[in-house]
């Protein structure tokens, strides 16, 4: 079952949709009308400051610690290109 609630911005006057699925993934979603294009950014808790990643999907359990270094290696990975970096 997805869990939904309505945010509000106050300095930018927003409503933001966030929405939590059973896997634990959150989506936060902003309607922006007079917009003519769309984006999207993709944002984890896993980086240099949050090293570890649980072992199922829904965080429950014993979380798996990864050495130094492997977040900034992955972002290399992400936007690796066969021209290179």
């Amino acid at each position: 079952m997805v869990k939904q609630e309505v945010l509000h911005d106050k300095t930018l006057d927003e409503k933001i949709t966030k929405r939590v699925y059973p896997s634990g993934l959150t989506v936060y979603a902003v309607r922006k009308p007079r917009f003519m294009k769309s984006y999207a950014t993709l944002a984890t808790r896993y980086g240099s400051v949050d090293q570890t990643v649980p072992r199922d999907g829904n965080g429950s359990g014993k979380a798996i610690a990864l050495p130094d270094g492997v977040a900034h290696f992955l972002e290399h990975r992400i936007f690796e290109s066969p021209e290179g970096d």
